[in-house]
């Protein structure tokens, strides 16, 4: 069946060159303009559902999923500091956040770092 097509649009090509390259450009347009509205209908059906929620911070704790935070650290004793305190002022709940810190086994500088921090 699909070679049919292609035979008649390859026939219908060489009668007709100038109707069959606007028929495919058409087609393409077309075809075009919906994705762009239904990309626009995807964009505007998502900002609905966020907006009325808010914050994190608004949202009940338990409809909340568990994250996993992985922060890979080699010879970073100097920002265990900053890094913590971000770590801390994350917007999430705490209970539903699950922080490792992964640091070499050989890396004395950043240990201390994270057991004064």
């Amino acid at each position: 069946m699909a070679r049919m097509g292609a035979a008649a649009l390859g026939v219908a090509f060489l009668h007709w060159p100038l109707t069959v390259v606007g028929g495919v450009l058409l087609w393409l347009w077309v075809t075009f303009l919906c994705l762009i509205c239904w990309r626009l209908f995807l964009i505007a059906r998502g900002v609905q559902l966020i907006s009325p929620r808010g914050s994190i911070s608004n949202q009940i704790d338990h409809e909340l999923p568990v994250y996993s935070v992985l922060v890979p650290l080699h010879d970073e004793a100097d920002v265990v500091d900053q890094l913590a305190k971000a770590l801390s002022s994350l917007d999430w709940p705490a209970d539903k956040l699950d922080i490792l810190l992964l640091v070499e086994m050989d890396d004395f500088s950043t240990r201390r770092a994270i057991s004064r921090a």
